[in-house]
């Protein structure tokens, strides 16, 4: 599947430069200039780069694909609105061109979704083909000015631990302390973007430090990674929200499962895509299995998401269930609360009772595990630290979700 997804890419990358006219060495450059800015996601300033490139020349095909597929992200309108740009540059388009096909591919290559036809679909099993996991857990800090945590490289190693032994996970990565950088953090997320297929199942789980808005002149809120400078958090750490756009984006598994064992982790989804919806409460009605299977993905990755026969695709393995799918966030506390750790259990409050609920001999939704972990832990919390800390869920699908970590 990997091989595959390169192919295209490299595909379009030709098909593209066979329907370049006859534009200058300049044009070309300034072309390249703004894709470059595109691909590190500073959108708006490509598309007004891009824009004076086809006020130029209007027969720049290439340039006009770019035009679009920045309008499509940054969600322009009016005489900006991308249909009415695609109708005028399908005018303009050359011969044996597919203008929709080329701004979707384009749309895909920038949003890091793998590229794919107008009509592909993808159809998911009910059944879990298989289960990957990245664990990080950041004790010990490079920078002198960030104070030590006592139990998160404990928490990363006993929660992968659970994940191998308990939930019968087929890949567990772990990054202890000096293992986890910033980079290597970032290159493990891309490794399962590259590896996961749509049938597999995904958790990603971060303990370390996590930094209060307000230090920040932007009003943002970091996962505080190994390397990581405290006077320097915009280009040495890694920000809370962008955890949402790679499982949003860049992860094609469509179940994917991240929590966050951090102060503020609530602001991982302060900014949420609007079709996310919040369940920070207890009591969630659980309807019957299929409900997931509609919603955002279909939405979001432009392709029809189709539930299939039991065994169609992928023949369960002992213990596998159905399942629905979705991608979820859980965090440890809210935006302005801060994660404790605990003396007397030597973990965090939210990843033991985390443990000890997948510990348990029985198959738990992501619904009811997260209802679970957030009782305990609030109450917890507030006996003993006279503090509060509540869990917080956000999830890419209406109702509840239908994904078991443990089957």
């Amino acid at each position: 599947m990997k091989q595959s997804r390169r192919g295209l890419i490299i595909l379009l990358t030709v098909s593209l430069s066979a329907f370049a006219g006859p534009q200058s060495q300049a044009l070309k450059a300034r072309y390249q200039q703004a894709l470059d800015i595109a691909r590190i996601q500073e959108f708006e300033r490509a598309y007004q780069m891009t824009l004076r490139i086809v006020r130029e020349d209007a027969l720049y095909h290439e340039a006009n694909v770019l035009r679009i597929a920045l309008a499509v992200i940054l969600k322009k309108t009016g005489s900006e609105d991308p249909k009415n740009l695609m109708r005028v540059a399908g005018q303009y388009a050359p011969v044996g061109s597919n203008i929709e096909r080329d701004v979707q591919n384009m749309v895909n290559q920038l949003s890091g979704t793998p590229s794919v036809t107008a009509t592909a679909s993808v159809t998911v099993s009910p059944y879990v083909r298989r289960k990957l996991a990245l664990v990080v857990g950041i004790g010990s800090f490079m920078d002198a000015k960030i104070n030590s945590l006592l139990f998160a490289a404990n928490d990363a190693r006993v929660f992968a631990e659970t994940l191998t032994r308990e939930c019968r996970f087929d890949d567990v990565k772990t990054l202890i302390d000096s293992q986890a950088t910033r980079k290597r953090i970032l290159t493990e997320i891309d490794n399962l973007a590259k590896t996961a297929g749509a049938d597999d199942m995904v958790v990603i789980y971060i303990a370390s430090h996590g930094s209060p808005q307000d230090i920040d002149s932007a009003g943002v809120s970091y996962i505080v990674a190994h390397d990581s400078e405290v006077d320097s958090l915009y280009a040495t750490s890694f920000k809370m929200t962008d955890l949402l756009n790679d499982i949003e984006r860049r992860i094609p598994a469509q179940r994917v499962v991240a929590f966050l064992d951090t102060c503020y982790s609530g602001a991982t989804f302060n900014e949420k895509p609007p079709e996310w919806r919040a369940s920070s409460t207890r009591g969630l009605t659980i309807q019957p299995y299929g409900v997931a299977l509609e919603g955002r993905l279909r939405k979001e990755r432009g392709m029809m998401i189709n539930p299939t026969k039991p065994g169609a695709i992928v023949k369960p393995g002992a213990g596998r269930r159905e399942q629905g799918v979705g991608r979820v966030i859980i965090a440890s506390c809210r935006q302005y609360e801060k994660a404790w750790e605990s003396d007397r259990i030597k973990h965090g409050y939210f990843t033991y009772y985390l443990i000890e609920t997948l510990k348990q001999p029985t198959a738990i939704s992501i619904e009811k595990l997260f209802n679970d972990v957030k009782a305990k832990v609030s109450e917890a919390v507030k006996r003993e630290q006279r503090a509060e800390q509540n869990p917080a869920m956000v999830s890419s699908i209406e109702g509840p979700v239908n994904i078991f970590i443990r089957e």
